[in-house]
């Protein structure tokens, strides 16, 4: 019973414990809660019986180590471990929903299209362990849970309790043989709880999955064991049975060692018999070379590459060398007469593992083929096409390389000449009019796609040129992390120019120019004027909703929209306006549940950051990094998808992984100026100010846009190494771009910094201005949490010496309950930095969930340590210490030097040194003389 169990309801570390899930010889399984961040985990606790054991307790604990290093989509995550003073040892990892792939092949066999894209991207997370030095050797199906999401199966691979560093000196724990390959915890169907630490006499792994090799030196395994395992793994998922059996565990290891891999059958493809004798050679230099390569090998086998005849090879020449019109005649040969269902097939030629960049590849070849004009249709589903676009890619020379084969599916392909360029998209601009071309080949012209005119007339527009203007502007604008809003809110002012009276390219532009912006008020008032209200009557409300929104009117505007949006959610472009609309309204759950909708509908674009980022504002970040992970999977082609794990991969400290995410972004999209400000903030992170430097200064030479951001990151780069007289510059440049660029000229976030260097470089008179301003661009854009601790600065440097202004004045403007709690917080930590509160009451509030304001944090840290709140002070200062954007530079140094006191005072003489060192590596040679950089320096004098 629950209740007779006292691990249930007990706190370890941040984790509650909730239930218990299942156990093994090892140790025990549980659900537990994180209710600072609001998410659930599964807690692993070593039995008592063995964590007296201090080998085996150290074995325990160097699971967590192994995973922590490794962070991987489709690898279930650890978040933290301990042993307890108590003895009590434990480790807390990712709760997965899902179901086993035990479980799912109890069903039976999966069908070769659906468990390739699966395998695929388990041979990835196993290719990426193996980059890092680590080898899992117990991958099995109850090892992998199934995570579904859209239609796409994903894996994510647990148990990494009996991994192993390459080259390390392992100390086995060997444990009594289980009386089964699984226990019944590990066929649990929601959680990550498969009972680790498989253990039979002198090996460690499961009999089932083990290569020959492990069964005689389970110590001495490496990454060919690995890929003996998914195999065996594979072979049971196509076949619905493994390829070896035994009554013993000794007439397995003969089977392993020495039987002969029984062939496929006749329902499967027979290529795969020679698939698998590779993948379940005896010999592990026999075998595939890497998991990247085994992936790939299995698709070769499942859908093998079309080749011509020497006879057909020889008759295709004697047609080509007798004129065009039989060549013309034997390719449209070679395609469906009739209707034509294209499925666009990526194969990956590349070396190295680069499968997510074939699934992008599929997804926006798929969608291009779709927005343009042709003569065939395309399927999604290979299994309704009746024709192939097969695309290899290879990444070769720091770009992309594609080479498109097209044809009947099932039938012979005819190759098109290569292309090359530095981005997948700049390669897709030059293959697919190629593919376009040779599918068109033999059809009528078809016009415009019937579904095309009948969205056209319902959104009230005939002119097909101006409805795909404000297309392509709506769906560019809102599917790029640093979008061009200058180019395309031109686009959209042409879609207003090919059709004057259409209500929808006015909102449309407006929404892209910012909607409370100078020029969208503008483009509101035209539209209004303008439109023919007979067309499309609710884009005249979307118009008038838009207009009282610019007034300041959010809740008049909210009623006016919201049933446009409940009548036709498919409408994006109201769906798009009501979200901020409907957060200033104080609806964030309209808000939150229209982005997920609308994300749903269209993974490419930003909708899932916008949903993320309202989540955290009403305090739910516990479910984003899930929606995150979800999002990259399903779109991997989507620019903000990268962008965004890559932020939280950088808050997590991941800096590689978010470099690596980067990079993808770019490797799909380009590099273009207005894309090197997520490449700065990434180097920013790692600390690589001069690149930084090289780079911004490049963003200089674009337009105000990019030089706004570009300013922005001089500036961020000058802070950090102490040129404070020469941030403040950028910034004011900065600021005098961006203001005119709505929120995305960043000019928000260039305040917050301005504010923070004000009273060094600034005269009081310009610092006052700019805290006003600061006040007045957060009340703009609807933030009241920030905008009242802004207004409340702002009124501080106003009042006379010795005055305070009246907080509960300030703080009426902000809505009751948690909006005003937050900002109330905020305003006491200012007062109290500035003598106009305690910090004795300002501590005692403390810190809320999710927390992310960096100056008042900052301020909270400061007032810990005054009360000497030590071990508060150092995990506020830690907190902050890595923090390099915008809000944050200048505040994240100097946390460095206030964690170092802190550490001083607790007796921690070195880590202080070391602490002190590091704020001044930064800042020793600053331009303002601070009195932290004199104590840093006697500090680290004194003996």
């Amino acid at each position: 019973m629950a209740q007779d169990d006292p691990l249930v309801g007990r706190t370890i570390g941040e984790f509650v414990v909730r239930e218990k899930l299942g156990e093994g010889g090892f140790g025990a399984v549980y659900r537990a809660e994180q209710p600072r961040l609001g998410r659930e985990a599964v807690l692993k606790f070593l039995h008592a019986s063995i964590g007296v054991d201090q080998d085996a307790r150290q074995r325990f604990l160097r699971e967590a180590q192994l995973a922590s290093r490794f962070d991987h989509p489709f690898a279930a995550h650890v978040y933290d471990c301990r042993a307890e003073p108590d003895g009590t040892v434990w480790i807390a990892m990712e709760l997965v929903h899902g179901t086993t792939l035990a479980d799912a092949l109890a069903e039976g066999p999966f069908a070769p299209a659906r468990f390739l894209p699966l395998f695929e991207r388990l041979c990835e997370v196993v290719q990426a362990a193996h980059e890092k030095g680590i080898v899992h050797r117990d991958i099995k199906p109850s090892n992998v849970m199934v995570v579904q999401s859209a239609g796409q199966l994903s894996p994510k691979l647990l148990d990494f309790g009996i991994a192993r560093m390459q080259g390390e000196v392992p100390q086995e724990v060997l444990l009594a043989p289980p009386a089964s390959d699984t226990t019944p915890s590990e066929r649990d169907s929601t959680s990550t709880v498969s009972m680790w630490m498989t253990a039979v006499g002198g090996f460690i792994g499961s009999p089932p999955y083990m290569a020959p090799e492990q069964w005689a030196d389970a110590a001495g395994t490496g990454p060919p064991a690995d890929l003996y395992a998914l195999g065996v793994l594979c072979y049971e998922a196509l076949t619905g049975r493994r390829p070896f059996d035994g009554a013993t565990n000794e007439e397995l290891k003969r089977a392993h060692l020495e039987g002969p891999v029984p062939p496929v059958g006749a329902h499967l493809p027979s290529a795969l018999d020679a698939f698998f004798a590779r993948a379940l050679a005896k010999k592990p230099e026999a075998r595939f070379g890497s998991a990247g390569e085994l992936a790939e090998a299995l698709r070769a086998a499942l859908v093998p590459p079309r080749r011509l005849t020497a006879r057909a090879a020889a008759l295709g020449a004697a047609l080509l060398a007798s004129g065009a019109l039989l060549w013309v005649w034997s390719w449209q040969g070679r395609l469906p007469s009739g209707e034509r269902r294209v499925a666009i097939a990526a194969r990956n030629l590349s070396g190295a593992d680069q499968a997510w960049l074939g699934r992008a590849l599929e997804h926006l070849a798929t969608r291009r083929l779709r927005d343009g004009d042709r003569r065939f249709s395309v399927e999604s589903d290979p299994a309704a096409a009746n024709a192939v676009a097969q695309i290899d890619y290879r990444l070769e020379g720091g770009g992309v390389q594609l080479l498109a084969s097209v044809g009947r599916a099932g039938g012979r392909l005819h190759t098109l000449p290569a292309v090359a360029a530095g981005s997948l998209s700049a390669a897709l601009d030059a293959v697919l009019p190629q593919i376009v071309a040779r599918f068109d080949e033999g059809l009528p012209d078809r016009g415009p796609d019937p579904a095309l005119l009948a969205e056209m007339k319902k959104r009230g527009t005939s002119s097909l040129e101006a409805f795909r203007l404000q297309k392509a502007s709506f769906e560019g604008f809102y599917g790029a992390n640093y979008a061009d809003s200058e180019r395309f809110a031109k686009m959209a002012e042409r879609a207003v120019e090919k059709d004057p009276g259409w209500s929808r390219a006015y909102a449309s532009l407006a929404l892209i120019q910012g909607e409370r912006s100078p020029a969208a008020k503008a483009t509101l008032a035209k539209g209004l004027q303008n439109s023919e209200r007979a067309r499309d009557a609710e884009g005249i409300v979307l118009l008038e909703s838009l207009a009282l929104f610019a007034a300041g009117k959010p809740a008049e505007a909210f009623s006016l929209l919201l049933p446009i949006v409940q009548h036709d959610p498919s409408d994006l472009l109201a769906g798009r306006a009501l979200t901020g609309i409907a957060y200033l309204a104080n609806h964030v759950d309209v808000t939150i549940a229209t982005l997920e909708r609308m994300q749903q509908q269209r993974p490419d674009l930003q909708f899932g950051e916008d949903r993320a980022e309202y989540l955290r504002y009403a305090g739910r970040r516990g479910e984003v990094p899930a929606i995150i992970s979800a999002w990259v999977e399903r779109a991997p082609e989507a620019e903000q998808a990268q962008f965004s794990q890559a932020s939280m991969d950088l808050a997590a400290g991941r800096v590689a992984d978010a470099g690596l995410r980067v990079r993808r972004a770019l490797l799909v999209h380009g590099e273009a100026t207005f894309r090197l400000a997520p490449a700065c903030d990434i180097l920013l992170a790692a600390d690589k100010v001069v690149e930084v430097k090289r780079l911004a200064a490049q963003m200089l030479s674009g337009n105000e846009f990019d030089q706004a951001r570009g300013h922005k990151r001089l500036a961020v780069a000058a802070v950090l190494e102490g040129r404070f007289g020469a941030a403040y510059e950028s910034l004011q440049a900065g600021w005098a771009l961006g203001r005119t660029q709505g929120s995305e000229g960043e000019s928000v976030p260039m305040l917050e910094l301005i504010a923070a260097l004000a009273p060094l470089v600034a005269t009081p008179q310009d610092r006052q201005r700019y805290l006003d301003a600061l006040a007045e661009g957060l009340t703009a854009s609807g933030w009241k949490v920030n905008a009242a601790p802004a207004a409340y600065e702002a009124a501080l440097a106003r009042a006379p010496p010795g005055q305070c202004p009246n907080a509960e004045a300030i703080l009426a403007a902000v809505p009751e309950g948690a909006q005003r709690t937050a900002a109330r917080r905020a305003v006491l930590r200012l007062a109290a930095d500035r003598g106009c509160a305690s910090c004795a009451e300002a501590t005692r509030v403390g810190i809320s969930a999710g927390e992310d304001n960096t100056r008042s944090l900052f301020y909270f840290g400061v007032c810990a340590e005054r009360e000497g709140s030590l071990k508060l002070a150092e995990d506020t200062f830690r907190g902050l210490r890595g923090l390099y954007g915008s809000r944050s530079a200048f505040h994240s140094v100097l946390a460095r030097f206030h964690l170092g006191r802190v550490l001083d005072r607790q007796g921690q003489k070195d880590a202080a040194r070391a602490e002190y060192r590091d704020f001044l590596a930064h800042w020793e040679h600053a331009d303002v003389a601070l009195p932290e950089i004199e104590e840093a320096r006697r500090a680290l004098a004194a003996p």
